[in-house]
């Protein structure tokens, strides 16, 4: 005998319906979100709010408690083409772009660049790479990478870690630092102001911005 819903009850077969409608909008939406940034931007933000950073592993030696935390083929690029093309930059060597604990690493085929935080002045996240200039290069140093967002979101996650040590270990941030620190924070909060933004990675955003907010002001 089949059961009745009680009055007021929702039936069992519309709950069901329910449940795998909103399953089905979810997944259309996070497609919208990869279509838009290429990458899963709402797993990144997970990852990046969890306690630790994931740690990956390299063939090269690290200093002593070093971590490396992010790993991306790169092509550092020398000048910008005079023209405008699917390609902004020319490439002068190929590898790839490591960010650790400590410092940033390029492990190139005709090149290697080292660069501590504790040297960066500026970071700038354009269309299809990234620059850094530190405080003893002539000129910032580009890299082109597939998904410059993500490479940017790992980067302040772990130049806030970076800052942190330091200010534990007794050593005050620089003027620098913070003003990169600070550029980096406004640079990755002119998302594009999207549907799915609005549903799934915003309340996340505002969430870390206040957080972050809170923080400078204790200090």
């Amino acid at each position: 005998m089949q059961a009745v819903a009680e009055v007021g009850e929702v039936p069992r077969w519309m709950s069901r319906y329910q449940e795998q409608r909103e399953r089905r909008q979810k997944r259309r939406q996070l497609e919208r979100v990869r279509h838009a940034y290429g990458f899963d931007i709402t797993q990144t933000f997970q990852r990046l709010d969890a306690k630790q950073l994931p740690v990956i592993t390299l063939p090269i030696s690290l200093l002593p408690g070093e971590e490396a935390h992010y790993i991306t083929d790169a092509m550092l690029c020398g000048q910008e083409r005079p023209f405008a093309s699917t390609k902004r930059y020319v490439p002068s060597d190929q590898g790839r772009l490591v960010l650790t604990s400590e410092r940033l690493l390029y492990l190139g085929r005709k090149s290697q660049i080292v660069l501590a935080y504790a040297q960066l002045l500026h970071v700038s996240r354009l269309y299809d790479a990234i620059a850094f200039t530190a405080e003893h290069w002539p000129r910032p140093e580009v890299f082109a990478v597939r998904y410059p967002l993500e490479c940017a979101m790992y980067l302040e996650r772990i130049l806030e870690q970076w800052q942190r040590r330091q200010e534990e270990q007794g050593e005050s941030a620089s003027s620098a630092f913070k003003h990169t620190m600070s550029s980096l924070e406004q640079d990755l909060a002119r998302l594009p102001d999207a549907e799915t933004l609005a549903t799934i990675v915003r309340p996340q955003v505002e969430k870390r911005a206040k957080a972050s907010f809170k923080d400078r002001k204790e200090l």
